[in-house]
């Protein structure tokens, strides 16, 4: 009996299992067809996207070659003795300015007037001896030896008087060209041999823009090219290049240059620094933001505009000049419509709603200038 009611249990219990499975089963049958039949909500389309635009016209102007400078004198001259003999006057201290012909030193006469007035009285007495000699020959009464001895004498006489009469000459050491005593390297008293560095002169009037520009600018620019000088101060001059390297430096690759600029009143002195900007060719192009500048799928540089039919559109251009606020290009038509605002979100070809920026807004006042 026992044995008969186990039995029994088992069968309820494997009843009750049965009953639950084909629940479950029912349940997620029922369950899945519900996810089947309901309904698919297609997405709805997206609104046209709005950006800010502007139209630029195309504009002519002259973009600068700008670099750094250094000022130095236009001349520099070590003034020496040409003869010797000791220094009995010094008309000069460091710092002055002087003009040409301005005696600065003045060396002892010694004894060449007299030795002026024996070269003088031998060139007499050889003139003298070369005429006899002449007549002599003439009536063949001397030999042609003798002739050229006479000829020899007087020439010698000659040197020997033009030597010490330009010994008296060099005695008064003056000023060769304007300018101002850098430094002295005499005093009176000393004395002074023939090569002696007395003095040395420089003059910066002009004064001269020593700089430096690259391989991309050079052909831009000439002899004569004008431009301004800036320096620290605020003080700036006007003027043009007058030197040219036809060698690259090895290191930088650069090309030396210098640039002249009137100096009268002496106020730019040397071994200052400057900004020097050198005009350029005029050229015509568009300016714009820097920030309206974007790349396409290819990595081209250009700008994202606007057609008549409310279309973006992209359009390579051409960097010319660059600043924090300012980018000229070229390569756009002559009047095109510019996304300002928006443009990193649009794509090429897609429809979009541009409202137009007011002039006041959309105006960029810069001079380019392309940086060394």
């Amino acid at each position: 009996m026992i044995q008969a009611i186990k039995t029994n249990q088992s069968v309820i219990i494997a009843l009750m299992i049965a009953v639950l499975l084909t629940g479950w089963i029912a349940s997620g049958a029922y369950s899945s067809e519900k996810v089947i039949n309901k309904p698919i909500v297609k997405p709805t389309k997206s609104e046209v996207k709005h950006v800010r635009s502007r139209i630029l016209k195309q504009v002519s102007f002259a973009p600068k070659i700008c670099t750094t400078a250094t000022t130095k004198p236009s001349k520099t001259l070590k003034i020496k003795s040409e003869i010797s003999g000791q220094l009995v006057s010094k008309q000069i201290r460091k710092g002055d300015k002087i003009k040409k012909g301005d005696l600065l030193f003045k060396i002892d006469i010694d004894d060449r007037l007299e030795r002026k007035k024996e070269a003088e009285a031998q060139l007499e007495r050889f003139k003298l001896e070369y005429k006899v000699a002449q007549k002599l020959q003439k009536k063949n009464f001397s030999t042609e030896t003798n002739l050229a001895a006479a000829r020899a004498n007087l020439e010698g006489a000659k040197t020997r008087l033009a030597q010490i009469q330009l010994e008296i000459e060099n005695i008064s050491v003056t000023a060769p060209f304007d300018g101002v005593i850098n430094t002295t390297l005499t005093e009176e008293g000393d004395f002074i041999t023939p090569g002696k560095e007395l003095a040395e002169l420089i003059a910066i009037d002009p004064i001269v823009f020593d700089a430096s520009i690259t391989e991309q600018n050079i052909s831009k620019i000439k002899l004569g090219t004008n431009g301004q000088a800036i320096l620290l101060s605020g003080l700036s001059t006007n003027g043009a290049i007058s030197y040219i390297s036809s060698v690259a430096s090895s290191n930088t690759r650069t090309f030396a240059v210098e640039f002249e600029a009137n100096n009268k009143d002496n106020k730019i002195l040397a071994g200052l620094t400057a900004e020097l900007c050198l005009n350029n060719n005029t050229i015509v192009a568009h300016t714009i933001s820097p920030s309206m500048v974007s790349l396409d799928a290819n990595g081209k540089i250009g700008v994202k505009t606007v057609t008549t039919e409310n279309t973006v559109k992209f359009l390579p251009v051409e960097i010319i000049n660059s600043s924090s606020s300012t980018t000229w290009v070229a390569g756009l038509p002559e009047q095109v419509q510019v996304i300002t605002v928006g443009h990193g979100f649009v794509d090429d070809g897609e429809t979009v709603k541009a409202t137009l920026e007011t002039a006041a807004s959309s105006d960029i006042n810069s001079t380019p200038k392309s940086a060394e």
